[in-house]
């Protein structure tokens, strides 16, 4: 399937935007019922409100470089957080680095239908 390729070249030239900083999660997620489109999560401890507007931006030039304008149209939304969230802590409990998710699956009250984790670091020390 093309979409985890793709979304490999993104995150790679995402990381290499912004000086090859370490990312904790990187997910391709369709998590929403009505719109079947995907939401990219993001977590990195050096994503701050300060920087977000710049992180952002360097987002969407990796997307604009590695997808066709199909693929973008369904991209929906992109959330970063901080890797000290909880929700980022029940994503390293629940899966892995590489994994699809095929089937629903529920993290802190939100149904993933279907998603691929990119790009997860299990824990804070790895």
């Amino acid at each position: 399937m093309v979409i985890p390729e793709n979304y490999k070249k993104v995150l790679n030239d995402f990381v290499a935007a912004n000086d090859n900083r370490r990312i904790t999660l990187f997910a391709v997620l369709k998590m929403d019922e009505l719109i079947d489109k995907w939401s990219i999560v993001i977590a990195a401890e050096w994503i701050t409100k300060e920087n977000r507007k710049t992180v952002f931006s360097s987002l969407i030039a990796a997307l604009q470089k590695n997808l066709g304008a199909e693929e973008l149209t369904e991209v929906a939304r992109a959330s970063f957080y901080s890797t000290d969230e909880h929700l980022v802590q029940l994503f390293r409990e629940t899966f892995n680095a590489g994994q699809h998710i095929r089937e629903d699956a529920r993290v802190n009250g939100n149904v993933i239908h279907e998603g691929y984790i990119i790009a997860l670091e299990k824990s804070q020390n790895e």
